[in-house]
């Protein structure tokens, strides 16, 4: 039914505005105009007329300080008590509760309940939604689907249709057999579990974290067994379990037996869909594996390094900790597996990259602001150690204190260094094997002894990578095998890697240092960024093992200033960087292969929808650049080093370098009308600046914005005589304008961060990204340049804007926007991973 607005009356009674949606109907907070009170009417269509008497006569007979009050009815509405507060589930959202407090609020619903059982009201949809708190305590609402003079047992249908909400249904609710005051314990107990973990269970039995009080153990399980005469037969018995304080030994704990019927009834019957876990820790576990998912904190995502997610997953199995943003910037969270409540670390502002644990699983090390750092994961302010460059990006530490972390550099900057946890000095272990023409090395991986390590250097440039075996006591290295992704140790003998994104475990004798002929696979689609052999995988000594997989997936779509989508281009895929050509009618876009990995340049016709491939070499080609008459393409390749710029002319596709290979990364930005190029340049003393060089001649390359801080995404303006670009100067990416070609001040445009800065043709808009939010700042080129204040023009969160790009008359934008990644996409957790492996 239509709902009702502010203003309309139902009898005397005056509606104020919308509560929510209750179990039958509309909730709306209103004015009772006799009495002068606040309430909640519930309103209900006549199709519900059934339920709504089932519910009036339940609530109506009911008195109870923790259950709310029913003041009137009328025609097709229930007045009641106007309960402030907060629901539950709101309360929960990922973090438990105290067990004192879930003691206190248990045995308050308990008494609820059993106050409801004494009158024959079963209440059939107990769940964390249904429970208010108050400042005085507990009110359990919503007897919408209430069952009356439910002793001994009626069924859990009105017109044969199962009621409750699936989650919290007991078996006997969810076959529509019978039910009785026994059925809401089951599902009580599944709320004080919940309340426990923070996580609403989803195997049962619940598994709780290690330190819950054990009485509350007991009276959990016993909620929830499988058969109701095993349950508690009277709510009353459960508030004075609860409040009496008893810390005997648990009973025995109900057989499994009873819980067969729990994942093939449940999904078959209601199709209940599989959330998170929450685990004891991996010794309890049996020996089957347990798989599930962990998706990133409330209202943050987790932070993508070149396309890859890192968990790592400290060493006694019990914590993840993990990279993400919550809006206020990257911080290093931690996840504790038995629960379900994440939280930041203080100080961690501007990780980056993969952190690692300390073998006590105490404390995290990890890369922010130039340098390395160190933190304990009880809290408290991080220990810096020593400074890195921003190639520093991987390490390990063993139970002699000591650290190792690979700088991927090229030359005396670059590879595998040592440090005392505690800090001090820096020696350079390992470097590139010149024999092998390798230029880089990095990820470091201690084998059990502490001494030895794996480490991977890579063969001419992003290639290939090699895995080696080197002591700390010596300074030979022994060549092991040929990878393209991170190479980790996992006990009890096995080496973990990527092999065209499928997860290998490969066997391995640590006192050796040999591999057994002997791989399985263990999961598919994990991610990786390949050149530098970046992989979403972490594994504990105990048997935990934690990637991020999935294909990130992204469609293109013309979207008009109102934020309205007009049509699409082409397939969804896995697209990356995109540029309209000067005429407007072809699009030049990266696409990356979901099974590879490897990124390829595309070139759409608009008008005719057609695709045409125009590189299909190994390795990455993209980041692609028009020239002003439309010609030719200018991308980076990691031909035989780092990615370099190379040209491609697309009457004949010919390609051939634009510039030579100088060992850091090179992406092309902006064409000027003078045929000068723009491009960014990674160098680890100044991070990444932004550089300029004819398109012809000599080719002569000098700096034009070089800082302690990042530049990078430079665009010209249309008249040539002003550059936008992005910075993290203020610690966050920003938006900045300056002359072309210098000298001249910075002006800062954004004012809340920004991204991918373009203009609009005439020079009158600029427009770049903030948070998934479009922006257009108004702007003058000459005289002198003049900007206004920052407009969004639309919104399109959650979804990611990738990158756009917009026509002429900056009516239109072609969008490259997220349909799945890596950001939003939930972790894997296996425990008890090597029983997935095949039999040697």
């Amino acid at each position: 039914m239509a709902g009702l607005n502010a203003g309309a009356r139902l009898g005397v009674y005056e509606i104020v505005g919308p509560l929510g949606q209750g179990g039958m109907g509309q909730v709306y907070r209103a004015l009772d105009t006799r009495l002068n009170r606040p309430v909640a009417i519930k309103v209900v269509g006549e199709e519900f007329a059934e339920r709504f008497n089932r519910e009036a006569r339940a609530i109506s007979s009911l008195n109870h300080p923790h259950i709310c009050t029913l003041y009137d009815v009328g025609p097709n509405y229930l007045v009641m008590e106007l309960v402030d507060g907060e629901t539950l589930a709101d309360r929960l959202k990922g973090s438990p509760l105290p067990a004192n407090l879930v003691v206190q609020l248990g045995a308050q619903i308990a008494q609820a309940l059993a106050a409801a059982h004494r009158k024959g009201v079963v209440h059939r949809d107990l769940k964390p939604a249904n429970i208010m708190l108050t400042r005085t305590g507990i009110k359990v609402l919503d007897f919408g689907v209430a069952q009356l003079d439910a002793f001994p047992g009626d069924t859990a249908t009105i017109s044969r249709v199962v009621a409750g909400t699936p989650a919290y249904m007991a078996p006997e609710q969810i076959e529509g057999g019978v039910t009785d005051a026994r059925t809401d314990i089951f599902a009580f107990g599944l709320i004080l579990a919940e309340m426990v973990t923070g996580t609403r269970p989803v195997n049962r039995p619940p598994l709780l974290p290690p330190q819950t009080p054990p009485h509350l153990v007991q009276v959990i399980e016993r909620c929830v067994a499988a058969d109701p005469d095993e349950r508690w037969q009277a709510a009353a018995d459960i508030g004075w379990e609860l409040t009496s304080g008893d810390r005997r030994a648990p009973a025995a704990r109900s057989s499994r037996k009873h819980w067969i019927w729990a994942a093939p009834v449940a999904a078959a019957l209601m199709g209940i869909a599989v959330g998170q876990r929450v685990f004891r820790p991996p010794a309890a576990v049996t020996q089957d594996p347990l798989h599930f998912t962990i998706g990133p904190p409330s209202a943050a995502r987790f932070e993508v390094d070149l396309g890859v997610v890192f968990p790592a997953v400290s060493p006694d199995g019990r914590t993840l900790a993990f990279v993400a943003n919550d809006g206020g910037g990257t911080r290093l969270w931690l996840r504790p597996l038995e629960a379900a409540a994440p939280h930041a670390l203080d100080g961690t502002e501007g990780v980056m990259h993969v952190p690692f644990w300390s073998p006590d699983s105490r404390s995290i090390a990890f890369f922010a602001d130039g340098k390395l750092k160190r933190v304990d994961a009880a809290g408290g302010p991080p220990q810096t150690l020593c400074s890195v460059t921003t190639n520093a990006h991987s390490g390990s530490w063993n139970a002699n204190g000591q650290l190792l972390f690979g700088d991927g550099s090229v030359g005396p900057e670059g590879g595998i260094f040592a440090i005392p946890a505690g800090g001090g000095e820096v020696r350079r272990v390992a470097g590139p094997d010149p024999s092998q023409k390798e230029d880089s090395v990095f990820w470091p991986e201690f084998l059990p002894d502490g001494d030895r390590y794996l480490y991977m250097s890579g063969v001419k440039g992003f290639t290939g990578n090699r895995v080696y075996v080197r002591s700390l006591s010596k300074s030979t290295s022994t060549f092991l095998l040929k990878a393209n992704s991170r190479v980790m140790y996992a006990a009890p003998g096995f080496l973990l890697y990527l092999r065209d994104r499928t997860l290998l475990a490969h066997r391995f004798n640590p006192q050796a240092a040999t591999l057994v002929d002997d791989v399985s696979p263990i999961a598919e689609h994990v991610d990786v960024f390949s050149p530098i052999g970046i992989a979403a995988m972490s594994v504990s000594r105990t048997g935990v093992l934690a990637y991020h997989a999935g294909d990130r997936t992204s469609r293109l779509v013309w979207v008009t200033r109102a934020g309205g989508e007009t049509a699409t281009v082409g397939p969804v895929a896995d697209y990356a960087t995109m540029r309209l050509s000067p005429d407007g009618q072809r699009l030049a876009i990266d696409l990356i292969d979901s099974r590879t990995n490897a990124t390829d340049l595309h070139l759409f016709e608009l008008a005719r929808q057609t695709d045409t491939r125009l590189t299909s070499a190994p390795g990455a080609e993209f980041g692609p650049l028009w020239s002003p008459d439309g010609r030719r393409i200018v991308f980076s390749w990691d031909k035989d080093a780092p990615p370099y710029l190379f040209q491609m002319a697309l009457d004949d596709t010919t390609t051939a370098p634009l510039m030579r290979p100088n060992g850091e990364v090179q992406t092309a930005d902006d064409w000027h009308p003078d045929g000068t190029i723009i491009y960014d340049l990674t160098r680890a003393a100044t991070r990444n600046d932004l550089w300029t060089m004819p398109a012809t001649g000599d080719r002569t390359a000098k700096p034009f914005l070089q800082t302690p801080f990042n530049e990078f995404g430079a665009r010209f303006s249309p008249d040539g005589r002003w550059v936008a670009y992005v910075s993290d100067e203020t610690g966050r990416n920003e938006i900045y304008v300056r002359p072309f070609p210098g000298p001249g001040e910075a002006r800062r445009l954004s004012v809340a961060g920004g991204v991918l800065p373009r203009w609009r043709r005439d020079g009158k808009e600029l427009f770049f990204v903030e948070n998934e939010r479009l922006m257009s700042v108004s702007t003058t080129l000459t005289p002198g340049f003049t900007a206004g204040a920052p407009v969004q023009l639309f919104d399109r969160r959650p979804a990611q804007i990738i990158d756009f790009d917009v026509t002429r008359d900056g009516r239109s934008f072609l969008i490259n926007s997220e349909v799945a990644g890596p950001g939003t996409t939930p972790m894997d957790i296996v425990i008890n991973w090597t029983a997935t492996l095949k039999k040697p």
